[in-house]
């Protein structure tokens, strides 16, 4: 936010450029959505998820690996902090019925 302030950006890139930056980007647009329209933790969090389960940054992971999934098995997603750990439906690990 400071950066922002002062007329800064952030750059996130992983070396693939689709799991950590996805969770990185869809972290920070929800951030922005967050505060440009003052909404609470719980709408937040629900933008996060769907941001997650439908936006961007899984179409880009599509592209690369041919699935709309983040590379996250559950031991990593379990190393990762709360806020970064991808929805079980776009998770590598997850068993899709």
């Amino acid at each position: 936010d400071f950066v922002r302030h002062l007329g800064g950006a952030r750059v996130t890139s992983c070396k693939s450029g689709k799991d950590r930056t996805g969770m990185s980007i869809s972290f920070e647009e929800a951030r922005l959505i967050r505060s440009h329209f003052q909404l609470s933790i719980d709408d937040f969090d629900r933008i996060l998820y769907l941001l997650r389960l439908h936006g961007v940054r899984v179409q880009n992971a599509k592209k690369n690996v041919g699935k709309p999934i983040f590379a996250f098995n559950k031991f990593q997603s379990a190393m990762l902090p709360q806020i970064y750990r991808p929805p079980p439906a776009v998770a590598n690990s997850a068993v899709v019925s």
